[in-house]
C-alpha cells in the first residue's frame, strides 16, 4: 500500500512541486487515516487529478490551492456524491469537464477522502465529517445529474 506514498514524491514533468503533506505532523491515529485517504485519493481521484494533485491539463483541474477543495465543504461533498460537468473556473482558470460521481461510496469513505484534499498538499481546511455527508447525501438524494459550476455557487 505504500506505493501511493513513493509515487508522490517522484517528480512530476516540469510542474511546480506542491508543498510537502501537512498529515506528517498529525498525531499517529490521524495519520494511519490519513494514509488510507491517500490510498483511496491515488485509486479513486489520482487518475486525472494527478497524485501530486495538481491536476492534468485538458483533462481535471487542480486540487492545490483550489478554491473549490478549500472553499464550501457543502459544495465539495456535493461534487463528490454527484458529480460535475460543464465550465468551472478554479483558480482563475477555465476547465471543460465532466467528473464523474463518487455517490457509490460510503460517507466515510467521501470524507475520508475529502478531508485529505483538505489537509494535503499544504493545506489546512477542516476536516469533513462522515455525517455532513450523510445529510448532504440524504438532502440531495433525487438529484440524478451532475452540478454545475452556477448551481454550486447557490451553495452556501
Amino acid at each position: 500500500m505504500r506505493p501511493a506514498l513513493r509515487l508522490r514524491g517522484r517528480s512530476q514533468s516540469n510542474q511546480a512541486r506542491p508543498p510537502q503533506s501537512q498529515f506528517l505532523r498529525w498525531p499517529p491515529s490521524n495519520k494511519r487515516v490519513l494514509r488510507r485517504a491517500g490510498i483511496f485519493f491515488f485509486i479513486s481521484c489520482a487518475a486525472c487529478h494527478q497524485p501530486h494533485g495538481l491536476g492534468l491539463e485538458g483533462l481535471a483541474p487542480p486540487l492545490v490551492e483550489s478554491e473549490w477543495v478549500l472553499g464550501s465543504e457543502q459544495r465539495l461533498i456535493r461534487i463528490a456524491l454527484h458529480g460535475l460537468r460543464g465550465p468551472i473556473t478554479v483558480k482563475g482558470k477555465p476547465y471543460q469537464l465532466e467528473m464523474p460521481p463518487m455517490g457509490v461510496f460510503e460517507d466515510e469513505q467521501i470524507a475520508t477522502v475529502l478531508t485529505y484534499v483538505r489537509r494535503e498538499w499544504g493545506h489546512a481546511a477542516t476536516p469533513v465529517a462522515s455525517a455532513t455527508v450523510t445529510k448532504v447525501r440524504e438532502a440531495t438524494a433525487k438529484r440524478e445529474e451532475p452540478w454545475t459550476e452556477a448551481e454550486l455557487l447557490k451553495v452556501p
